[in-house]
This record gives structure tokens, C-alpha cells and sequence, in this order.
């Protein structure tokens, strides 16, 4: 489990490394988006009060089976390798056989 912000940067190596994250202290804007779109898709988790905040990481740390169940959605969603499928993809659009 991470805490952290929800910079892009960030957020996307969370992902890649099928880490269930709490996002903490977003600012307006792209943040604000992120925490959204990942809040929306069940990838992070937030409250709105420091203390909710703590309340939620440690009911988060104290349920291992939820933690599991979250890391397996994104190992799901998460698999492989964006770089690799796309050029998979160009690979075949110009017939030119994949590795």
C-alpha cells in the first residue's frame, strides 16, 4: 500500500507496479483529474480528512484480503507491457513480424 499524491508520474509507476495506492493532498487541476478517473475505476482510494485519511490506511493494512484483491485487479488491468504492445501493434499494421 502507497501513499501519495496524484501526479501523473507517480500514479502510472503505482500502476506498473500493481501497488494499491491512497491518494493524499491532490492539488486542483491534473491531480484533481487523476484522482478522479482513478478513484472511478477502482485503482486508489482517498478520503476527505487527515484523520479519515488514517482511518482508512489502517483498515486498508489490517485486511490483507482486500489488499490482495485490489493488487490482483491491477495485475488484470496492468499486465504486460504498454511499450511492448505497441510496437506489437505497429509491427503488424506494417507487416513486419513480432517478436
Amino acid at each position: 500500500l502507497i501513499l501519495t499524491k496524484g501526479g501523473g508520474l507517480t500514479t502510472t509507476e503505482v500502476l506498473h507496479k500493481h501497488l494499491p495506492m491512497v491518494l493524499v493532498n491532490v492539488i486542483p487541476g491534473l491531480e484533481e483529474r487523476n484522482l478522479r478517473f482513478m478513484i472511478s475505476r477502482g485503482y486508489a482510494k482517498t478520503a476527505d480528512t487527515p484523520e479519515a485519511l488514517a482511518e482508512l490506511t489502517m483498515s486498508l493494512l489490517d485486511d490483507p484480503e482486500t489488499l490482495a484483491q485490489w493488487r490482483e485487479k491491477l495485475c488484470q488491468d496492468f499486465a504486460g507491457s504498454a511499450a511492448v504492445d505497441i510496437c506489437q501493434e505497429i509491427c503488424e499494421d506494417l507487416g513486419v513480424p513480432t517478436f
